[in-house]
């Protein structure tokens, strides 16, 4: 069930002695402004120590003196660690699971933020649903200037189990790092994150733990997820990258859902992973980037050549032409992706095999 040499290896700390929390925030090149936020709203929540790690696990930032800039922002209550070299965006997130201590793992992102109640609520929910290894909430998303511009809808009425599991997960990514927890021995178990994704790394996880493990949700609104076009995501975007990315996984879901179910909910995530790249496409568009629209519109055709994402294809290229007065490259191209999309009406994109790396 989970890609192989990834395994996560037990925490050395005697079970006494450790953290409820261990709240980890992988961070690379961060906006202080950012990080100040995100900082203050976890330590306006501290409950102490022995009761939760704060850790920032910097990955190599070359311009950017994370050590110095933790330690004027609040002092040494925030450890900070350094890798030796940049490990990218899954290794790190790995090696913040690897340093975490508690019995719960917080992944936070150094540009996103917490609501006042996030770990009250969180334990509640935990201690009300002992047999629960991943518990989560609903997120606001925020601008880069922390305007809230929208929120994600409820999944269920009734707090506790998720209905569905990881079927309710594998049509499209509901669930947002810092909206969040999971028992430190669940990532032993399923092992890391996969390195070979770039994109939905997270999404993947998700669905690894929720097809092992129980997972259970809050209607309640406690975390904030910041969209702004220096995230990584974003970069990402401009290639098409996300699109391949959100194929690879779609054409793995056999690990995690049953047969029965298989077709029906990879074609639910393929319709999300179009509408998806639309979507992106157009704000390229109205922003008046033509070519980064392309550039998602190509990868869609080539991991999924259907006659409606050849229609919408053509009618945002035509917009895009028409919105930036000049001719802009049709996306009729796949381009020089490792695979090129063969004869039918749908492709599926796989990437070449490759094996990831161990931990270290």
């Amino acid at each position: 069930m989970r890609p192989p040499n990834l395994r996560v290896a037990a925490v050395s700390v005697a079970g006494e002695d450790r953290p409820f929390w261990s709240v980890m925030i992988p961070t690379y090149e961060p906006r202080r402004e950012y990080l100040s936020e995100m900082l203050e709203s976890v330590l306006q929540q501290d409950p102490g120590r022995d009761q939760m790690q704060i850790e920032v696990v910097d990955d190599c930032s070359p311009r950017v003196d994370v050590i110095s800039m933790v330690h004027r922002l609040v002092g040494d209550r925030v450890r900070v660690f350094t890798n030796d070299s940049n490990l990218g965006l899954a290794r790190c997130w790995n090696r913040c699971i690897e340093r975490s201590a508690g019995r719960w793992v917080h992944l936070l992102h150094q540009d996103d933020r917490l609501h006042g109640q996030f770990y009250k609520s969180m334990e509640s929910l935990i201690t009300i649903h002992p047999e629960a290894t991943v518990a989560f909430c609903r997120n606001e998303f925020i601008d880069s200037r922390g305007k809230v511009t929208g929120v994600t809808p409820p999944l269920q009425e009734a707090v506790g189990r998720l209905r569905g599991g990881v079927k309710a997960l594998a049509v499209k990514n509901k669930m947002q790092c810092p909206a969040v927890v999971a028992r430190r021995d669940a990532y032993e178990q399923a092992g890391g994150f996969d390195p070979q994704l770039k994109y939905v790394v997270d999404w993947e996880m998700w669905m690894r733990l929720a097809s092992r493990f129980q997972v259970v949700y809050t209607t309640d609104v406690l975390a904030s997820h910041r969209v702004h076009s220096e995230s990584e995501s974003s970069r990402l975007s401009e290639t098409g990258e996300t699109v391949y990315d959100m194929a690879r996984v779609i054409g793995n879901l056999n690990r995690y859902v049953s047969q029965e179910d298989l077709a029906e909910v990879q074609q639910l995530a393929r319709i999300w992973m179009a509408n998806m790249a639309i979507h992106k496409s157009r704000s390229f568009i109205e922003s008046r980037q033509p070519e980064k629209a392309m550039q998602q519109l190509r990868a869609l055709l080539a991991v999924d050549k259907t006659a409606r994402n050849w229609r919408r294809a053509v009618q945002l290229w035509l917009s895009a032409m028409l919105k930036s007065k000049r001719f802009v490259t049709p996306p009729l191209v796949a381009g020089t992706r490792a695979a090129r999309p063969g004869k039918g009406r749908r492709t599926t994109f796989r990437a070449p095999p490759t094996t990831p790396t161990a931990l270290k």
